[in-house]
């Protein structure tokens, strides 16, 4: 679902860019290449925001995860455990 709000956003500035240059740009060969440019910019973006969002989705899976947490209690605990065991064989 929001992959299509962000391929709507991304059309929408393609959509304007290509309007700017069916308005503005008279030579042909010139408004082919820069719209050729601004579809392959869209493919990219589109790309990229693909990628953002399974990056994101991972990551909230990753850190909602029991096992992470256990984990990192683990990681927490330890450090005070040894303070411990050296405080004991300093005394």
């Amino acid at each position: 679902m929001f992959n299509t709000f962000n391929y709507a956003a991304i059309d929408a500035v393609q959509e304007a860019k290509k309007q700017f240059v069916t308005n503005f740009v008279q030579h042909e060969g010139i408004a082919k290449a820069m719209n050729t440019f601004v579809d392959s910019q869209a493919d990219y973006t589109k790309r990229y925001a693909d990628a953002t969002m399974a990056f994101a989705t991972s990551l909230g899976l990753i850190f909602t995860s029991k096992q992470f947490f256990d984990e990192v209690a683990k990681t927490v605990k330890f450090p005070t455990a040894a303070k411990k065991a050296a405080s004991k064989k300093a005394e």
